[in-house]
């Protein structure tokens, strides 16, 4: 048997966002008798870090880019053990230390891969974004993009850019009536009609325009919650709007779960009024649930993967969100589009690309 192809990726946030989840859905399905895995982070023993290790992964902790000479020993100091690829996965092009380092390193091969459509953190940086695209260009042997979005944001073009979708395990996201009505019991949901988010705490999310949404539903339905998974820095300050709207007793704060795909089985209906995205992969799982799903234009139209998907301007009021949100098709189904998104077909489209 030939020797395996070292893989090392950067690099892994302390919550579990797209890229993270990427690259665990990654890890579960690549053969890993021809790949050898690794990872780079600034976070030790977060559930993202421990997920990876579970499955068989390596994971390398460096030092944070705020101690940038620690940062940058620590990765040149990584590079030297000869990979044969470095995965570069970003959300923008701020930080691309990696990358001139895997290049002064002459690593083999280098792939460059955008998940995002804007930057998840603005910062006096933030300009370097286009900056820096030139020298992505230059320097990366292979482009990839979660989405024709992500890849005109990241690289300024749609042209020798290899999309390759954010696929999920379908099978353990399809409808299954058994398990929502325990999940429902267990959560004391009885006849609510449940409207349900996934994403971290963060600007980019919009979750106050979603409990201003949330807010108008429950004018007209008084049965409605709202369940919210998810951490970040902005938590507190949605659960002091929560308070001002006197939601309380209606907004489910869950955190971080590993049992997203069960929760997703309570849910009546799913809501994404992000600012901007890449292809959320929780809202392909949402369809995959066969979830009626409505999304902010802001996203791009790739996400309509199935006929439950909605698309929604966020120049619309919070109430006529709700109005969409409560005339959505309610029945649970599967629909063979999303087989498109199947986790084995990406995995095969990446490990030729390895291979490449």
């Amino acid at each position: 048997m030939s020797e395996k192809i070292n893989v090392i990726n950067f690099e892994l946030d302390n919550i579990h966002g797209g890229i993270e989840s990427f690259m665990i859905n990654v890890l579960e399905n690549i053969n890993h008798e021809m790949f050898n895995c690794e990872y780079v982070t600034s976070y030790s023993n977060s559930d993202v870090v421990n997920r990876i290790k579970e499955l068989g992964g390596i994971v390398h902790e460096i030092p944070s880019k705020k101690k940038i000479f620690s940062y940058i020993h620590a990765i040149n100091k990584l590079l030297k053990n000869h990979y044969d690829i470095v995965h570069i996965h970003k959300n923008s092009g701020i930080n691309i230390i990696p990358l001139i380092l895997s290049n002064i390193n002459k690593v083999k091969r280098i792939i460059f891969h955008s998940h995002n459509t804007d930057a998840t953190v603005n910062t006096k940086l933030s300009f370097l974004h286009k900056v820096n695209r030139k020298y992505i260009l230059s320097n990366s042997d292979i482009l990839l993009a979660c989405s024709e979005k992500a890849a005109k944001w990241m690289y300024g073009r749609t042209e020798g850019i290899t999309i390759i979708k954010n696929g999920i395990k379908i099978d353990k996201f399809r409808f299954n009536q058994t398990v929502r009505d325990e999940v429902r019991l267990k959560l004391g949901l009885n006849n609510a009609y449940v409207v349900g988010h996934v994403g971290r705490f963060n600007r980019q999310k919009n979750h106050d325009f979603l409990i201003r949404i949330f807010n108008a539903i429950k004018e007209k339905n008084d049965n409605a919650i709202l369940m919210l998974i998810g951490e970040g820095q902005f938590k507190n300050e949605i659960i002091r709007l929560v308070k001002s709207y006197g939601l309380e007793k209606s907004v489910l704060f869950l955190g971080v779960r590993s049992d997203v795909n069960e929760l997703l089985q309570a849910m009546d209906a799913f809501v994404l009024p992000s600012l901007y995205e890449g292809l959320p992969i929780v809202c392909v799982e949402a369809q995959a649930a066969g979830l009626p799903c409505l999304v902010s234009d802001t996203v791009t139209s790739e996400v309509m993967i199935t006929d439950k998907c909605k698309m929604k301007s966020l120049d619309n009021s919070p109430e006529s969100w709700a109005n969409e949100i409560l005339s959505l098709n309610k029945t649970r189904g599967y629909d063979n589009n999303i087989e498109k998104y199947n986790i084995k077909n990406t995995v095969n489209v990446l490990e030729k690309i390895y291979h490449m």
